[in-house]
């Protein structure tokens, strides 16, 4: 009954939790991830273990829904039930839990309410995604004034962002994608000065980018180095495995600065403010409904590795400037109405026709036609042009040549003979 810690992950045990794991009073840590244990969490009288401060259960196959005696666990400071085969609620006592500050419920059954975490005011990362909650966020919330970490992704969420998500002014990462989510972007969320990952894909948002968005500290680097980041990103260590079909997330430091606005409703213009990004890594805003020109302003993320602003109505043409972006990896302006000349040089030389298909008026490499009135000197169609002026100017000339030739070895001929005669 003295054992403080029992660690049994990664291994190939099976069947259910002994009942006589009660008895360990002493469990300040217990994890049996990645094993292949099943059956109900009601066999052990969690109720015992008031010294555990971490629970690790994840990646089992454990059914049932989760004891309301783990709220008796006044120590924990750590749960992850991820990945199992869980049902019904999340206990509405949870809150009750002064020491929790990781819980992990993603990719099971669970349904209810996230209702259920109100006044929950020391978590620090909460992820429950991918579960089947189908309800409309709350505006009435309180607590999480020390979340960084919150993931709501694929849950049937509907309703707008609440308005009580902006008191969480430590948010590194916010994910609510895959959701049925409406209204507009808040504004506010541009003055959450830790946050650096934000997915707000595939819902149906609408209404206009709001430039506050631009104003995140901490993708903004105005002496173009890392330091700021870095600083944000190694404040929160989390240890979780990755998996990116699920969303599952490893350290925070392992997640590039991104932001995701894809498959949504999106209209207007991109705000020329995007252009204070410096520290993005992957910026996504494709499938909406974005018109007006590409700013100039994209050339000065300079961190940038992949850009995606395909299936929107941007017109104008691509800016030159853009070829500054060394290290760009993917880029994609496909079915836009995009025009004029595909700009050429550093990275822009590798990207496919895919990058460009389904804009007709754009021209040049690598699509198969060229532009008129090319004066790109890199262009094939440029190159063809030259070739043609050279041998339109190069041709008399040869004439002449020729025909100086001629003369000159014909009046040779008539003084050779003239001195041997």
């Amino acid at each position: 009954t003295s054992l403080s810690h029992l660690m049994l992950g990664s291994n190939n045990f099976m069947g259910q939790l002994p009942s006589n794991l009660s008895s360990c009073t002493n469990l300040k840590v217990f994890t049996a991830n990645a094993n292949k244990f099943n059956g109900s969490l009601d066999v052990v009288r969690f109720d015992q273990f008031l010294m555990l401060e971490n629970l690790d259960l994840n990646s089992n196959a454990f059914v049932g829904s989760i004891p309301p005696s783990l709220t008796k666990c006044v120590a924990l400071k750590s749960i992850n039930f991820a990945k199992n085969k869980l049902s019904g609620t999340i206990p509405s006592s949870l809150y009750q839990l002064k020491n929790l500050t990781t819980f992990l419920l993603s990719s099971n059954n669970l349904n209810g309410s996230i209702r259920s975490l109100d006044g929950s005011e020391h978590l620090v990362k909460v992820i429950l995604s991918m579960n089947v909650f189908n309800e409309t966020l709350s505006n009435t919330m309180q607590g999480f004034t020390n979340l960084q970490f919150l993931s709501l992704n694929n849950i049937g969420l509907r309703g707008s962002i609440p308005e009580w998500l902006r008191i969480s002014t430590k948010l590194q990462v916010l994910d609510l994608s895959w959701n049925n989510l409406t209204g507009s972007i808040p504004s506010w969320i541009g003055s959450f000065p830790h946050l650096f990952y934000l997915d707000l894909s595939n819902n149906a948002f609408s209404g206009n980018i709001p430039p506050e968005l631009f104003s995140l500290l901490a993708l903004i680097n105005p002496d173009n180095n890392l330091t700021g980041l870095q600083l944000v990103v190694n404040n929160l260590a989390i240890e979780q495995e990755l998996d990116a079909q699920e969303l599952q997330y490893a350290q925070v430091s392992d997640l590039a600065p991104s932001i995701y606005l894809s498959h949504n409703h999106l209209k207007g213009s991109i705000p020329s403010q995007i252009g204070a990004f410096g520290l993005l890594l992957d910026m996504d805003l494709s499938f909406n409904n974005l018109s007006g020109n590409m700013p100039e302003t994209i050339s000065n993320m300079t961190d940038l590795e992949s850009l995606d602003l395909s299936y929107n109505s941007l017109t104008g043409g691509i800016p030159s400037s853009l070829t500054k972006l060394t290290f760009l990896v993917d880029f994609n302006v496909s079915y836009n109405q995009l025009e004029g000349l595909i700009p050429l040089g550093n990275r822009f030389s590798t990207f496919a026709n895919k990058s460009y298909e389904g804009n007709p008026r754009l021209c040049g490499a690598p699509l198969p036609f060229p532009c008129e009135n090319d004066v790109n000197p890199n262009s094939s169609s440029s190159r063809r042009k030259i070739l043609i002026i050279a041998t339109d100017i190069l041709e008399p000339i040869g004439v002449v040549i020729g025909y100086v030739g001629v003369l000159v070895g014909w009046l040779t001929w008539k003084l050779t003979r003239r001195k041997i005669g």
